[in-house]
Formats: structure tokens, C-alpha cells, sequence
């Protein structure tokens, strides 16, 4: 006796343990149901009365007929969930709600009903409910849920024995202590094979989770890959299009630096000409002109290979000097600077070489030179000024922009760096120079690009590591 309770109690924390481990619903279930019959069986044995609730008379009266039937109730309960029968056998669920109802209400009706009318309907339904009970069993095996089998084993084990012992306590069979025996090693070969239902369940929900990840893992994959492949195309669409704009500063730039020597190169031959129609000309006269011409025209040439040259792909990065960098770009953009009458100071603190690709930090600088140009000009400051500083300190080199065009308005400063987001008319400015801007700095450079208004105006600031 004492053995079949400590298995039983045994059973009902080894269940409490797996709720908390799995947070499955079907283990509370169960041990519903092992805790119904337990005081099912303390009632029938006397234990109860004798050693639990001796002072409630109420209880030691009616406590069969509650607990067989919320035994019945916890069993109907836990079969319903534990065999998914609302996913492929609605009707039988439904049934077995009703079931459950009419469990509940004669449980409670119990403390009213004489006992003999309620242990009356009891007996009818020990006899239906085990055949539907194996039925449901049978519905989901056949739906391939295979630990189902250990289901209709376990629970025809027990409900065979319980039968036996409900046949015995209405007098139909004798010999009670045999039968309370086979009713007691039924009992415990049902806790084993319930045991292994709800062991092969969660194998099964495993197995279908690892299934449904790998799936769901797969598909991922094929997502994240998709999705790697349309931002490769569009950021080659924005890379391209950076260009395109950057290659029409560089031809504004290419006329403002050649405006100035075609003018004298027409100069000087209209004053060879003019002369040599007159006056005529000497030899020294003639080379002077040669030497003049020649002087322009590779001013000229040399022009054009330093633009082409900054737009030249370089494969490899390499060592270059920040401020010979700073000064080339000046040099573009020297012309343009120079028609709108921008003044820029440099001071350099210390040399600083950086590792990377010179030609698109270069295009970066372009892009600053000619956002501060343009919000100067846009802005009708009279006094304008661009300012750069080099300076480094432990870990990082800083190279700061700053003009004095009255600054970023602050609803829109923390946009600037957004695709296509841009303060100038749409034929003006595509929206994509500081995005692109960012973009180099932070994947070839691995450093960062940065703004904040100053006192005068806005401040750019380019952060790189010393460490790279």
C-alpha cells in the first residue's frame, strides 16, 4: 500500500518537474488526474477518513462520488489536449466537453443527490467513457501521432482494472483484496505507459521544432541572401550615381581651372598675331611665344591628368599623407573657390599618414569642399570662410571642415547623412554625396563622419583610427 502511493506521489513531482522544464499544459493535466484518483482511492481504502480529513464527516460521505468524478473530469481534460483532438476530430472534442460538464456538475451535485443515485450514474459511465476514451486513442493514432499507442495501452490497463473494482464494490464480483491488487498493478502500468506517451510527445514536438527551425533557417538564409543581393545593387546604383554627381563638381571644377589660362592662352595669341601682322616679329619673339603657349597648354594637360586621376578605382589601399590629400583637393577646387570669393585656412598640427584608398577619401573631401561652398553661396554670406584642422590624439586622427554659413537647421541635422535626403533643389543636389561620404569613411576607412553646428556654422568632422 505504502508503495503504490510513494510511486504514485513520486509520479506527480516528476510531473511538476517537467511542467516547469517544458511548460507543457498536458503535465498539469495529468497531474490533475493522478491527484483525483489518489483521493479516489484514500476515500475507497479509509485512509482518508482515517488519517487526512477525520473530522470532515461531509468529505469522508461523499468524497468517492467527488473524486471518482473529478477523476473521470481530469482524465476527459487531459486526453482532449494531450491528443490534439480539436485539430482532426472536432465532433468527438465536442463530445468530450460535454462529457467534462456533465462530470463537473455531478461532482457538485454529490453534496445533494443521495449517494446511491449518483454512484448509480457513475457505474453507467464507467462502461462508455473507456470505449470512448480508447476510441479518441485510435482517432490519433491514426492521424500519426504513433505515442498515442502507449495511450490506449496505459489507459486500457487501468480502465480495465478500475472496472473490476467498480464491479466489485456494487457486489457483481467477489474476492475485493485480489481485485484492489490488480486494480493497484493496473494502475501503476498506466503511470509507466502515460509516462512514455508524454516522453515520446515531447521527443515528437522536439523533432518537429528542429524540423520547423531548419526550415524556417533555410528560408531565412534564402531571405538574408536575396536581400544581401538587392542592397549589393542598390548600393552599386548609389555608388554609381555618387560618381556621376561627383564627376559634374569635377567638371565645374575643370572650368574654372582652365578659364583663367585659356584666357591668357587667347592672349597671348592674339597679341603674336596683332604683332606679327603690324610689326612683324623676330625669332626671339616666336619662341617666346612657343615657350608662353607651351607653359598653358601643359598647365593645361596636367590639369586634366589630376582630375582623371582622381577618379582612377584603386584595387589596393596604401599609405598617404592627409594633408598633401587636403591639398590636391584644394587645388581642384581652388578656381571655383576663387570666383566665389571663399577664403580657406588650414592648420596642420601634425603630419598625419593614414592606410586606405586615397582617390574616394579624396572624392569625400570634394563633397565637403562642395556642401560648404554651396551653403555659403545659398546662405549670401559676404565674408565667407572655410576652415581646416588637422590635429591627432592617443588613439585617433581628426580632420575638422567647418565653415561660417550660419549652420544645420536642427530639425533636419540629424537627416544629412540619409539617402537621398538633401536641402537643395532637386537639380541641385541628388541627395546621396554625405550618405556615400559616410559610407567611405566607415567601410574603407573604418572610421566615422560626423556634424555639429558651431557658433559660426556647421563642422564636419572626419575620425580615424590609428590602428587600422
Amino acid at each position: 500500500m505504502v508503495f503504490f502511493y510513494g510511486v504514485l506521489l513520486l509520479v506527480i513531482f516528476y510531473n511538476l518537474f517537467l511542467y516547469f522544464v517544458w511548460n507543457d499544459k498536458n503535465y498539469l493535466y495529468y497531474m490533475s488526474f493522478i491527484i483525483s484518483f489518489i483521493l479516489w482511492q484514500l476515500c475507497v481504502d479509509g485512509l482518508g477518513h482515517q488519517y487526512l480529513w477525520p473530522e470532515t464527516k461531509w468529505l469522508s460521505e461523499k468524497g468517492v462520488l467527488l473524486f471518482i468524478s473529478m477523476t473521470i473530469f481530469s482524465a476527459l481534460l487531459f486526453t482532449r489536449s494531450f491528443l490534439h483532438l480539436s485539430k482532426y476530430a472536432i465532433k468527438l472534442n465536442y463530445t468530450l466537453i460535454i462529457l467534462q460538464i456533465f462530470m463537473f456538475a455531478l461532482a457538485l451535485s454529490s453534496f445533494i443527490l443521495p449517494y446511491s443515485t449518483v454512484i448509480q450514474i457513475l457505474v453507467w459511465l464507467i462502461f462508455p467513457i473507456p470505449v470512448i476514451l480508447l476510441y479518441a486513442g485510435g482517432i490519433a493514432l491514426k492521424n500519426k501521432y504513433q505515442y498515442a499507442r502507449f495511450y490506449i495501452i496505459g489507459w486500457s490497463l487501468f480502465l480495465g482494472s478500475s472496472i473490476l473494482l467498480a464491479l466489485n464494490t456494487l457486489g457483481y464480483i467477489e474476492g475485493y483484496y485480489s481485485i484492489k491488487y490488480v486494480q493497484q498493478i493496473g494502475t501503476l502500468l498506466e503511470v509507466l505507459f502515460f509516462s512514455l506517451a508524454l516522453a515520446e510527445r515531447i521527443n515528437l514536438l522536439r523533432q518537429q521544432n528542429i524540423s520547423t527551425l531548419s526550415r524556417l533557417n533555410s528560408r531565412l538564409q534564402s531571405e538574408v541572401h536575396d536581400k544581401i543581393l538587392e542592397i549589393r545593387v542598390k548600393d552599386e546604383l548609389l555608388i554609381q550615381k555618387f560618381r556621376l554627381a561627383t564627376m559634374g563638381e569635377m567638371l565645374e571644377n575643370i572650368a574654372h581651372q582652365w578659364k583663367q589660362p585659356l584666357h591668357k592662352l587667347s592672349l597671348v595669341i592674339q597679341n603674336y598675331y596683332f604683332k606679327n601682322k603690324l610689326e612683324g616679329t623676330s625669332e626671339q619673339e616666336l619662341e617666346d611665344f612657343n615657350d608662353r603657349s607651351n607653359a598653358l597648354v601643359t598647365y593645361m594637360s596636367n590639369t586634366i591628368d589630376d582630375f582623371r586621376n582622381f577618379f582612377n578605382p584603386q584595387k589596393e589601399k596604401e599609405y598617404f599623407d592627409l594633408e598633401q590629400t587636403i591639398r590636391k583637393v584644394m587645388f581642384i577646387t581652388s578656381g571655383a573657390m576663387s570666383d566665389e570669393e571663399i577664403q580657406i585656412d588650414i592648420l596642420v598640427e601634425s603630419k598625419l599618414d593614414i592606410y586606405g584608398y586615397e582617390n574616394e577619401f579624396s572624392q569625400v573631401l570634394l563633397n565637403l569642399f562642395s556642401n560648404a561652398k554651396d551653403a555659403l553661396i545659398m546662405n549670401n554670406i559676404e565674408d565667407r570662410k572655410i576652415k581646416i584642422k588637422l590635429y591627432e590624439t592617443k588613439d585617433e586622427m581628426i580632420i575638422t571642415f567647418t565653415d561660417n554659413a550660419g549652420g544645420i537647421d536642427k530639425d533636419i541635422l540629424p537627416k544629412i547623412f540619409d539617402p537621398y535626403f538633401s536641402t537643395k533643389e532637386y537639380k541641385d543636389g541628388s541627395g546621396i554625396g554625405l550618405y556615400m561620404s559616410k559610407m567611405i569613411i566607415e567601410n574603407s576607412m573604418q572610421g566615422s563622419l560626423c556634424v555639429v553646428n558651431t557658433r559660426t556654422g556647421a563642422e564636419f568632422s572626419i575620425i580615424l583610427s590609428k590602428v587600422i
